[in-house]
């Protein structure tokens, strides 16, 4: 078998066309070629795929004949120590190949090594493919670099590690699109206490999967949701804090042109809200493909979810980019002591930073008026607040219980992406989103709130913002299990199935409950004390900050919802037709 492969970065299509005329010509049946994201060239006469996983890389340079490549120092490498006779030739600036020829300057010193050839173009490609095809097998090379190499390398990345680094702002690579989800997110709420010290850029979420048509009325809902976020451009929603709303198509974000799109409009409006030393903050796995294109003087990796179990998305590609985070990263933050504890040894640098709660605004909520539509509701009142969806919530158990209890009222307070029809109960009462600064008195306004999640990873991984507000707010909470519930021993009731779930609920409605208790548990977790335990680990990794000396609370803190005072902002466009026209 002839292995063909152009690495990981950028498609090759002058060579896979060679190569696939060879393949015609010599009339080689066994031919496989990874042709790279991207490639507009599609192979007639060999095998193919644009991306192939690490190990099928291996498996099929370890049974192959020859590999022919990239002059890609990792195809080179790899080829060399897997014992391989090897065909390369360099990508060409002249040809949009690659940024320079420093491929060509590769194939110059690698022509004098045995059992490597090197095509200088596609007329000499045959004949050094035959070339190779008649050469003996060799043994296997281990490449070890010389020991001064090593100690150099060694100490430049200490020295990178711990050098002074002094951020001007905040580039956050956000999970959620600011406009059309809670505004409780970890990662915004981040924002919004950093903001209080130093300009943000909060960077609404490119995406992790490509969405389907064959979601239905989902696929065009998010569609057109997105279409009217990329049209608000760059936003200010509060003095220090902007919202940008880049152009980012997920099917097309791993082309180079897609990733310049990305770069620029980023680039463009950290630089217009005066952030030119940044510190990066990635809360979306795929922005790793990105970072490097910009000038950053910190990085936070924020690992709140296993996102590689979040449906939909390709899972090895996401641990990829989960890894490469994990190593680059000043630091990694996590909210899960289980996941943490599971992952700290892949980390640069990790740190246990949980989510906070604004504790003042739910213990507020508590004493305060009931929301006008929960009023006509008939208590007892059961309250789940949050998202809706089959890879968290569990409909099967949450229909059980709701069903044996119909002399309870469900209060759900949430957008819902489960089947229309999936609840037709009369005790169940669907209210849908609400603004974040009218769920405390959705919460308040229940006798028992409730977390009926599903079994799956994601789950199990979990540690949800709303668990923090449910005990600020006073209300006693009945909930499936999962990891991190270990850390409020006693203070939540945890139920296996529907019956026992049923079992919790009706016994909390009439048990004292001790709210000064739980609310202790949770009052010193504001998010304000959260953002200091995340720059406390910054600054141990030697990032810091060029205003170190402002005060914790601006006198005018930046509201969490005020969709009606952004403003786009003038001079950056609300579409990126410039971006466009640029490439």
């Amino acid at each position: 078998m002839i292995f063909v492969t152009v690495g990981t970065q950028l498609p090759f299509d002058r060579l896979i066309a060679a190569v696939d005329e060879w393949t015609r010509v010599s009339g080689r049946k066994d031919v496989f070629a990874q042709t790279g994201e991207g490639s507009c060239c599609t192979p007639i006469h060999m095998a193919w795929k644009q991306r192939i996983s690490p190990g099928e890389c291996r498996e099929r340079m370890e049974g192959a004949e020859i590999v022919v490549a990239h002059a890609g120092m990792g195809s080179i490498i790899s080829a060399i120590e897997a014992g391989k006779p090897l065909v390369i030739m360099p990508r060409l600036m002249e040809h949009q190949e690659h940024r320079n020829d420093h491929q060509m300057a590769t194939c110059e010193r690698f022509t004098a090594l045995p059992n490597v050839f090197v095509a200088w173009n596609v007329e000499e490609l045959p004949g050094r493919i035959e070339e190779a095809l008649a050469c003996s097998g060799f043994a296997p090379t281990v490449i070890e670099a010389s020991k001064e190499l090593l100690e150099t390398v060694d100490n430049f990345l200490i020295s990178e590690r711990h050098r002074k680094k002094d951020v001007d702002g905040v580039i956050c690579f956000g999970g959620v699109d600011w406009w059309y989800h809670n505004r409780g997110h970890y990662d915004i709420q981040m924002m919004r206490e950093l903001s209080r010290r130093m300009p943000v850029l909060y960077v609404n979420s490119i995406g992790m999967r490509t969405p389907s048509v064959g979601e239905g009325r989902v696929f065009f809902s998010r569609v057109f949701r997105k279409l009217k976020s990329w049209g608000r451009g760059l936003s200010l929603v509060h003095e220090n804090f902007g919202v940008l709303s880049p152009v980012s198509i997920p099917l097309f974000r791993r082309t180079a042109w897609a990733r310049a799109l990305l770069t620029d409009q980023v680039r463009d409006s950290a630089r217009w809200m005066g952030i030119h030393s940044p510190l990066l903050w990635v809360a979306c796995p795929p922005a790793a493909e990105v970072v490097d294109q910009f000038a950053f003087s910190g990085m936070v990796y924020q690992r709140t979810d296993r996102m590689e179990h979040f449906p939909g998305v390709n899972a090895e590609r996401i641990r990829t980019y989960d890894l490469a985070l994990k190593e680059k990263a000043d630091v990694t933050l996590f909210c899960s002591s289980s996941v943490y504890e599971d992952e700290v040894a892949e980390c640069h640098k990790a740190a246990f930073v949980d989510h906070g709660v604004d504790f003042d605004a739910f213990v507020a909520a508590a004493s305060g008026e009931v929301p006008e539509d929960v009023q006509s509701i008939r208590g007892p009142r059961i309250g789940f607040v949050g998202g809706i969806d089959a890879h968290t919530f569990d409909p099967a158990l949450f229909l059980s219980v709701a069903a044996e209890m119909p002399d309870c009222s469900f209060v759900l307070v949430g957008g819902c992406s489960l089947p229309e029809g999936w609840c037709k109960l009369d005790n169940v009462h669907f209210l849908g989103r609400k603004p974040y600064e009218q769920v405390a008195a959705y919460m308040a306004a229940c006798d028992v709130l409730i977390m009926p999640w599903n079994r799956s990873p994601w789950i199990k991984a979990c540690n949800p913002v709303k668990l923090k507000e449910y005990l600020a707010v006073g209300r006693p909470v009945v909930s499936t299990p999962f990891d991190e519930l270990a850390r409020y021993e006693g203070l939540v009731s945890v139920a296996e199935e529907a019956g026992d779930f049923v079992e919790k609920i009706r016994k909390a409605l009439v048990e004292p409950f001790d709210v000064v208790g739980v609310r202790k548990r949770v009052e010193q977790e504001t998010w304000a004390a959260k953002a200091e335990a995340a720059l406390g680990s910054l600054q141990e990794a030697g990032v810091e900050f060029q205003h170190p000396n402002l005060p914790e609370k601006s006198e005018s803190p930046v509201p969490v919802n005020i969709v009606k005072a952004a403003t786009p902002v003038p001079g950056v466009p609300g579409s990126a037709w410039k971006y466009w026209k640029k490439l």
